[in-house]
């Protein structure tokens, strides 16, 4: 993200801080380390790939579409897409085109933006393959800037992409000897945080060994409470305070496995720990938890929880990019009836339906 790109006062370019970065042990069938890791988040969602909302296979593509996007907030001052949830965001890498960058800074070269967008592609097969191919196109704008160029002698990537752009390569470049010498370093500038950032990933990413020389720590134990109404409060209050996602992990099945099985606190448990899931993108156990809720059978608390299931399942279906599906399961939950206002499910909730309305409640009404 920009906040861990800095510059010296030389004006080299330093890659900060990759605290971030999810750092396995070398497996036996593999050379080098993985940084991208299937299912695992690593870092915020503003800066997230399509395929890691999905928790598809990951390769150095995501990573490109994240550059993309810290490109983008570089110079445009502000992220493609923003929201005020986590899941908000993820749906729109999903299902939104970002915004058009020559829009927000018609003073950089239309290529540079065009750079960008195909970092972001959407479809991975649209995105740059490489990191090398990155670096060719840059490379190539970076002689444009320091010299007269030939427009017919530039090749750069092909520009197929999916958001419309009428302007051609060639006409900034016959433009550029008029350009001033301070629009030049700017935007060189520009370029060189680029490089950077792609040289540090690709020198991350082909790292052969794995820095980590001792197993990962045990997570500490949840402490066991007399009744499962102390361990569901033991679990709320520490919510915000716990260490790691894998501690509220625990305690959610701390009370889920209580020997004292009042139902109604093993439920709320359940929806927590769907929502707790979902939040760290592990969608797979979200859908087995929601689909057990939607499941329950009996009196007026089952059936609440199963509209809550619902709601889980709309959910999923949104981040799979199933959003028929979706509309149609957050329809049938009837959220709005079912979802108090602590209920860990309502953002998630409220912004599928603030995504999603504009497209299918006039469909449907």
């Amino acid at each position: 993200k920009p906040e861990n790109i800095l510059i010296n006062h030389k004006g080299v370019v330093k890659v900060a801080d990759f605290g971030l970065a999810q750092l396995t042990r070398q497996s036996p069938d593999k050379s080098a380390l993985e940084l991208t890791q299937v299912g695992t988040t690593m870092g915020t969602p503003l800066y997230m790939s399509p395929e890691q909302v999905h928790g598809a296979k990951l390769d150095q593509r995501s990573d490109l579409y994240s550059l993309g996007v810290t490109s983008f907030h570089m110079l445009a001052g502000e992220p493609p897409f923003q929201g005020e949830s986590a899941m908000s965001v993820a749906i729109q890498h999903l299902n939104e085109k970002p915004p058009r960058l020559k829009d927000r800074r018609p003073d950089l070269p239309p290529a540079l933006c065009q750079i960008v967008h195909k970092l972001m592609a959407k479809d991975m097969e649209k995105r740059y393959q490489s990191a090398s191919e990155v670096l060719k196109d840059i490379k190539q704008i970076q002689t444009a800037l320091k010299q007269e160029v030939d427009p017919a002698s530039l090749n750069l990537s092909g520009f197929d992409l999916e958001f419309d752009d009428d302007e051609l390569i060639p006409s900034w470049i016959r433009k550029m000897s008029g350009w001033s010498n301070l629009r030049k370093t700017a935007v060189y500038s520009v370029l060189c945080l680029l490089i950077a950032g792609i040289a540090a990933g690709v020198g991350w990413w082909l790292k052969p060994k794995s820095p980590l020389d001792h197993p990962i720590a045990t997570q500490p134990k949840i402490t066991a409470k007399p009744t499962i109404k102390e361990q569901y409060d033991l679990a709320l209050q520490n919510q915000q305070s716990l260490q790691s996602f894998a501690d509220e992990e625990e305690a959610w099945k701390a009370v889920i496995d209580h020997a004292d099985q009042d139902k109604r606190y093993r439920y709320l448990a359940y929806e927590h720990l769907g929502a707790y899931y979902v939040h760290s993108w592990q969608l797979d156990r979200a859908a087995k938890i929601f689909s057990e809720m939607v499941e329950l059978k009996g009196g007026q608390l089952e059936l609440t929880f199963h509209f809550k299931g619902l709601v889980g399942q709309a959910v999923i279906a949104s981040l799979k990019g199933q959003n028929d599906q979706a509309w149609k399961l957050l329809k049938e939950s009837n959220w709005e009836s079912h979802l108090e206002s602590t209920s860990p499910l309502r953002s998630f909730a409220d912004a599928l339906d603030q995504q999603l309305a504009p497209t299918y409640r006039y469909k449907t009404e």
